[in-house]
């Protein structure tokens, strides 16, 4: 009889304290790898970061892209980008309302072909970062939180050819043996015809 009263007592515990344990506002994933091949990836990059509101009331989130500011919190083959730039979180700032999500998506500029050159075969560490808000007046303004995602860049060692501009050259060169094809088959038809003539 005891047992059973310990248990019941543990499991009314529980489920007095779980509903206090559930976290308000859930960020992830804690880390994003972003690995490219053979070329640079432009727009976006489709990796994301799902911010979960579950407080009763709406938030604001500021996202932005940073640098690491503690060196020894960086992963060891890791490094700094000189210039982030060409990386950003967007949107940059939403609301999210109760009991809701929203995605936040990794984008990368274009890169000129002489700053892929210097980027080739790195590999970087940089930081998304979210400050969270309340954005309800009835909420207490207090409310100030910031979440700190990883991301990780591989680039390419080396560029393959742009895809692009073979698929061009094909295209082109195809034109231009039609167009042989067709003048060459007229000269001989019109030969043909004026023999035929005479």
């Amino acid at each position: 009889m005891k047992n059973k009263a310990t248990l019941v007592s543990i499991v009314l515990l529980l489920l007095v304290i779980m509903p206090m344990c559930k976290a308000e506002v859930v960020v992830s994933p804690a880390e994003i790898f972003i690995t490219m091949e053979d070329v640079f990836i432009e727009g976006n990059t489709t990796e994301r970061i799902i911010v979960r509101n579950n407080f009763p009331y709406d938030i604001s989130v500021d996202a932005w892209m940073m640098h690491p500011d503690i060196e020894a919190w960086m992963v060891a083959n890791k490094t700094h980008i000189d210039n982030i730039s060409w990386i950003t979180i967007e949107p940059s700032e939403a609301v999210i309302p109760s009991n809701s999500s929203y995605h936040f998506y990794i984008y990368f500029a274009s890169l000129d072909d002489e700053t892929k050159n210097q980027t080739l075969g790195k590999h970087w560490e940089v930081w998304a970062a979210l400050k969270i808000n309340s954005a309800s007046e009835n909420s207490s303004s207090s409310l100030k939180q910031g979440y700190l995602v990883r991301v990780f860049v591989d680039t390419p060692s080396e560029t393959s050819p742009d895809q692009g501009g073979l698929d061009q050259i094909f295209y082109d060169t195809l034109i231009a043996v039609v167009i042989a094809i067709v003048v060459t088959l007229s000269f001989y038809y019109y030969r043909l015809k004026k023999r035929k003539q005479q």
